[in-house]
């Protein structure tokens, strides 16, 4: 869907209301709604700045972003399917999926699941070889964040699940997609150092630390909205201006 209202989604302007949903059924795949925007954002960017992509590349990000949205069974859909089972099962208070404090709260929850498990995919082998694809281009476009492997989400259903005990499935939901989808635009290198947001958010700057392979690069910044994380638990690293990033 093109319409310009769906480009929201790529920076979480949303509010808890339009994104609150009585049956799991009526929620939005909003990975989905999105991708075509990101596509279009990727050949702008492309037509405007050839210099920083290259077909082959650029190619392999598209066609591997494909075939993770094609794979719904893989990591994605699993994912969704198995919280609504666990919660039924294991959720101890029934909390009111209205009440738009429940919704902050698992911006947050869900924020640092992801940390959680994206950190994991990085530290462990095993969850290393579904995540390495996004992190295999020499290059840090746009197209870059399509890079996914078609299972890459495999390694993060567990943790997500952390959050069954308590947050309901229409509210983990939307805000798992939401997480994903915001970091898109994080996978530039026209953005510099955005002053005090670089303490609180992940951004670019931050970002591109991550995909580094200089040494001071690896295994940091592992945040998906929120740096926060980080820098509480000791893995975050600023962007050296005076060293330029080798990417892949």
């Amino acid at each position: 869907d093109l319409h310009p209202d769906n480009l929201r989604y790529l920076f979480y302007a949303v509010t808890p209301a339009e994104t609150t949903f009585a049956n799991v059924e009526d929620i939005p795949d909003y990975q989905e709604i999105i991708a075509p925007w990101m596509l279009i954002l990727t050949l702008v960017s492309l037509f405007c700045d050839r210099m920083n992509y290259a077909f082959n590349d650029s190619a392999t990000s598209v066609i591997s972003g494909s075939l993770y949205l094609l794979f719904k069974f893989s990591g994605s859909m699993i994912s969704v399917y198995l919280y609504t089972i666990v919660y039924e099962a294991v959720h101890l208070v029934e909390l009111d999926i209205y009440n738009p404090w429940i919704w902050v709260l698992c911006f947050f929850t869900q924020d640092l699941v992801y940390y959680l498990g994206h950190r994991a995919m990085h530290e462990w082998g095993i969850f290393w070889a579904l995540h390495q694809m996004h992190h295999s281009s020499e290059y840090y476009n746009f197209s870059t964040a399509m890079r996914k492997g078609a299972f890459m989400e495999l390694g993060t259903v567990g943790f997500n699940l952390l959050q069954c005990f308590f947050i309901p499935p229409q509210i983990f939901i939307p805000h798992r997609h939401l997480n994903f989808v915001a970091q898109f635009w994080l996978h530039n290198e026209y953005i510099p150092e955005i002053g005090p947001l670089e303490y609180i958010f992940c951004t670019p700057s931050n970002h591109r630390v991550h995909h580094g392979r200089n040494p001071y690069c690896i295994d940091r910044n592992y945040g998906g909205i929120l740096i926060i994380w980080d820098r509480m638990f000791g893995t975050f690293a600023a962007e050296r201006p005076d060293e330029k990033i080798v990417y892949g």
